[in-house]
């Protein structure tokens, strides 16, 4: 997530659009599919966040080579 980028994605039902924004995180900005879960998901920007699209068979996925931690106790 270090540039912008909007990629054009084919897919079963037509195409996706993803957006990548080095502040705000990788979202799906359009998709054809039915019910639009995916792209109502909306930003994912942390370690372990998802976006799927069930019908075109889409996952995105945040992953990150820093560690990230829940919670940290003394």
């Amino acid at each position: 997530l270090d540039h912008s980028e909007v990629i054009d994605l084919p897919v079963n039902s037509g195409r996706m659009q993803i957006e990548i924004d080095p502040l705000l995180g990788v979202r799906v900005a359009h998709s054809n599919c039915p019910a639009n879960i995916c792209v109502h998901t909306g930003w994912v920007k942390h370690s372990g966040e998802t976006a799927i699209c069930v019908p075109n068979k889409v996952l995105l996925e945040i992953k990150s080579e820093k560690g990230e931690y829940d919670a940290i106790a003394y």
